[in-house]
């Protein structure tokens, strides 16, 4: 073909002088510790290493699991005591709240129970005190009648007193 080299170098040609510009690449070193693996050149991405650690790898990685395991059952542990704490001081907030509401249920059950006797009482008056002039047979008859009904139950009401 054409004399023409494929690439044209500004000297045209004179490959002698390479040999002196060039500095010749370093050789790679073994990593510390693997007879397997070479170092990785600069600029190129780490290949994932694939075959089975070393026995120094696996001891490593079982204390490290240890640890991890250690510090996961701590943690759990810790947030169990904590969760049952919480869980503690809110059944005490529940059965003091339920203590508060009984207590306020019975005052409640007593102030009823005194009106209720006040009621009855005003009634238990207003029926002493109707007159029975000017009423008729049957009229008569009946206040006669809820008048004894009025005795016999504060007879009742002071014989379960004592």
């Amino acid at each position: 073909m054409n004399n023409i080299p494929l690439y044209s170098t500004p000297d045209n040609g004179s490959h002698e002088d390479d040999a002196e510009e060039v500095p010749e690449t370093p050789i790679p070193k073994q990593a510390s510790g693997s007879t397997r693996y070479l170092i990785r050149p600069q600029g190129k991405k780490a290949s994932k290493r694939k075959g089975n650690a070393s026995k120094h790898d696996y001891a490593k990685y079982m204390e490290e699991l240890t640890r991890h395991s250690e510090l996961t059952l701590a943690w759990e542990m810790a947030k169990f005591e904590a969760n049952k704490a919480k869980d503690e001081a809110k059944a005490a907030a529940v059965k003091k709240e339920f203590q508060a509401n009984q207590r306020e249920k019975e005052l409640l059950r007593q102030e009823r129970e005194l009106v209720r006797e006040e009621i009855m009482a005003q009634r238990d008056r207003e029926i002493m005190n109707t007159p029975l002039e000017m009423k008729s047979p049957n009229s008569k008859y009946f206040w006669k009648s809820e008048k004894e009904d009025v005795v016999h139950s504060m007879r009742a009401r002071e014989a379960r007193a004592r």
